[in-house]
């Protein structure tokens, strides 16, 4: 990918290192910002500038159309959920699967 600049990212990757070992979070606070980080990257490629989509937007366009930027999204929002409620995203969204095959058929 030649639009990529390895140096550049090396250097942020080095710095977020840094910034993380310093704050000196817990696993839990770690995965917290894991998913933020997602969401708000995906927002970010979204083209979302102040507020991005609700938990529910992004599972419908993740179900309807699923790109890049609404799969970090939904990565973020997945992985925020299951701190403190594991597998239930993964429920909702095999639910709203289900939901949608059966409005299909």
């Amino acid at each position: 990918m030649s639009d990529l600049n390895e140096e550049k990212i090396s250097e942020a990757h080095s710095e977020i290192l840094n910034i993380l070992q310093n704050k000196k979070l817990n696993v839990k606070e770690l995965v917290l910002l894991y998913g933020n980080l997602g969401y708000t990257i995906g927002a970010s490629i979204g083209g979302y500038q102040d507020k991005g989509p609700s938990e529910e937007e992004v599972l419908k366009m993740y179900m309807e159309k699923p790109s890049i930027d609404v799969a970090l999204m939904a990565q973020g929002i997945n992985i925020t959920t299951w701190i403190d409620d594991l597998g239930n995203s993964i429920e909702k969204v095999k639910g709203e699967i289900k939901k949608n095959e059966a409005n299909t058929t």
